[in-house]
């Protein structure tokens, strides 16, 4: 929105309200031309000065990543706020996409400082791509813009919906609240209200609002009507006094349609939208299917397309066992037939299409088949397929409706899958693929609780690389890296189905034995300590002949009571084994090492 065409106007409000009822959550401050690359803080007083005399609950302030990350920027929003009277907490700086690398690097380091200066977060939605999605779940804003390029034409693009209801379920996980620009139809706003969106901003959201310009006055006004008023023809008869507000009586509200179809699917994607589990939400795709077309029985075949096999990950009906047991080549069957092209297909008499077949152990039946492409963006998630007995048992309507659920669970699936990768990451060493410190401390007290309930032992061993420092300072940190990266890998051989094994931080391990007693974690810790001596040596590693490692354990109850007191007893044994000329293991006294509950012993 460039406002250069109306004297007088240094920044325009627009309103964020709520699509159902109009009520108003905050304001969008608009500038005067273009975004730029520094802190227009003309603009930022402005906007400031204009929104006390409304109070909204929250102001909207767009500014560019480059002009944030100059010196003192944050310090200087701080101030002008403080100046204007406005608290920072009902102010969230928009921050636009980064101009370069650079930019990028310090984002991480901007939301940190307006945070601890009391400032709410908002960023874009980065066109819903999974690279988008990673970078929003690192900021973790308050506020998530819907941008024109997925709000456009949303009611008849069942891609975008799809992506639209992908990133409403992405920012429930995150705590954030969508907010959908350019709302500008009627037909816009009741597709978004379909899909569970609850706040938006466009010509048809909330009333237009303006202040009156008078002689030195900073001017506010609502973009919605600048295309066609004038900022004179927000003046108001009579005597007008700084910070008077005009307001403009709104059109009368307009009603939504609710058709059956329409309810059915928004109920579906509020419910897909409350789970979170990659596996689950299969379930709850199967009760919400019942809801919009009924079904004799459905399956959900998984594409991977590293195997190029379908593996079903769900099925009901008589015959789910068997359908449960199959997997086959994504280039052959019904299934294969439609993923390949790609839409959504009604089959009356399933047997007789060409590229039928059977699943093994099954009978043949006449039945009618919807098979269902599952597409979430740019990724081929897999198969619906719909059942129902006889020939002929679906019509185009129930195709049409079946489509549309698809674009939703397809979405909330890879949703699912997305935040499971993300949960994956933030448990996981980004070098060796170990659980890290983070897995240690949450997982480490679940196990402990679980083996004082069931009795159990458990036995913690800690492993550290003797003279690690000579390998990079001898073959650089290239070569120490891949050391590391092969002694995660004899970890994850010596450990067992059920245990953990961490990489606490440097050239530290940890493995969480569950139900070994101190005795048999003496022998694992052995035989770790015997692998390691075999680890390759990166030929850069000049006159170092062989890896080895001090090892301590420390075992539940006899040694502690709690992770934290394990680990310490465990860290101790370690640096008794070095001292005692490395290369070995060590058992834990056995009076227990007990942690002060004030400090932390796994970082």
């Amino acid at each position: 929105m460039d406002l250069s065409d109306f004297d007088g106007v240094r920044a325009a409000l627009h309103p964020v309200a709520r699509l159902l009822d109009g009520s108003v959550l905050g304001y969008q401050a608009i500038r005067e031309g273009s975004v730029g690359a520094e802190l227009d803080l003309i603009f930022v007083r402005a906007a400031l000065t204009c929104s006390v005399a409304i109070r909204p609950p929250i102001l909207f302030l767009n500014l560019p990543v480059s002009a944030l990350v100059e010196r003192g920027a944050v310090q200087s929003l701080q101030e002008l706020a403080a100046d204007e009277d406005a608290p920072t907490h009902r102010i969230a700086i928009e921050i636009s996409e980064p101009g370069s690398a650079a930019d990028a690097a310090g984002l991480g380091t901007i939301v940190a400082d307006l945070r601890s200066c009391g400032f709410r977060v908002a960023t874009h939605d980065g066109g819903a791509s999974q690279a988008g999605m990673l970078g929003i779940a690192e900021l973790r804003p308050d506020f998530i813009k819907l941008g024109p390029r997925l709000t456009s034409e949303l009611h008849t693009s069942h891609p975008r919906r799809a992506l639209v209801v992908s990133l409403l379920s992405f920012a429930t996980h995150l705590n954030a609240q969508i907010v959908a620009e350019g709302v500008d139809t009627h037909d816009d706003l009741a597709t978004l209200l379909d899909l569970g969106i609850q706040f938006g901003q466009g010509a048809h959201v909330g009333e237009p609002l303006a202040m009156p310009s008078l002689q030195g006055d900073l001017v506010a006004v609502d973009f919605g009507l600048l295309s066609s008023l004038t900022v004179d023809s927000f003046t108001p008869d009579g005597p007008v006094h700084p910070n008077q507000l005009v307001t403009r009586h709104p059109p009368a509200a307009s009603t939504v349609k609710q058709a059956s179809l329409p309810h059915a699917l928004s109920s579906a994607a509020l419910a897909l939208q409350a789970e979170h589990d990659p596996q689950r939400i299969l379930a709850v795709i199967a009760e919400q299917l019942s809801l919009v077309v009924p079904v004799d029985d459905l399956s959900i075949y998984e594409a991977g397309p590293d195997t190029e096999q379908f593996v079903a990950a769900f099925a009901t009906g008589p015959q789910a066992e068997q359908i449960m047991a199959d997997s086959f080549s994504m280039s052959v069957g019904l299934n294969g037939w439609a993923f390949a092209l790609g839409t959504p297909q009604n089959l009356g008499n399933a047997g007789a299409h060409p590229a039928a077949t059977t699943i093994p152990n099954t009978p043949f039946e006449h039945e009618s088949l919807l098979l269902i492409p599952l597409v979430a963006g740019d990724h081929k998630l897999g198969m619906l397929n719909c059942r129902r007995m006889g020939l002929n048992r679906f019509t185009d309507e129930d195709l049409e409706a079946a489509s549309l659920f698809g674009h939703t669970a397809a979405a909330a699936w890879h949703n699912a899958q997305l935040y499971e990768e993300l949960a994956r990451r933030a448990m996981t060493d980004g070098l060796t693929g170990l659980f890290n410190s983070r897995w240690l401390r949450e997982a480490g007290e679940r196990e402990i609780a679980d083996c004082r309930r069931r009795g159990a032992p458990l036995s913690i061993v800690l492993v550290d690389l003797d003279h690690f420092k000579r390998i990079n300072d001898t073959g650089g940190h290239a070569a120490g890296d891949e050391v590391l990266q092969r002694v995660a890998d004899e970890l994850r051989r010596t450990s067992r189905a059920g245990d953990g094994a961490v990489r606490l931080g440097g050239e530290e391990f940890v493995l969480v034995l569950r139900d070994a007693d101190a005795a048999g974690a003496v022998r694992v810790a052995t035989d770790l300590r015997a692998a390691m001596t075999k680890v390759p040596i990166p030929p850069a590693c000049l006159g170092i002949e062989r890896i080895t490692a001090s090892v301590g354990i420390a075992s539940f109850p006899e040694h502690g009571s709690t992770l934290a007191d394990l680990v310490r007893a465990a860290d101790v044994a370690m640096y008794g084994a070095k001292r005692e000329g490395r290369d070995r293991v060590k058992l834990a006294l056995d009076e227990p090492v007990t942690v002060p509950r004030s400090g932390s012993a796994v970082a």
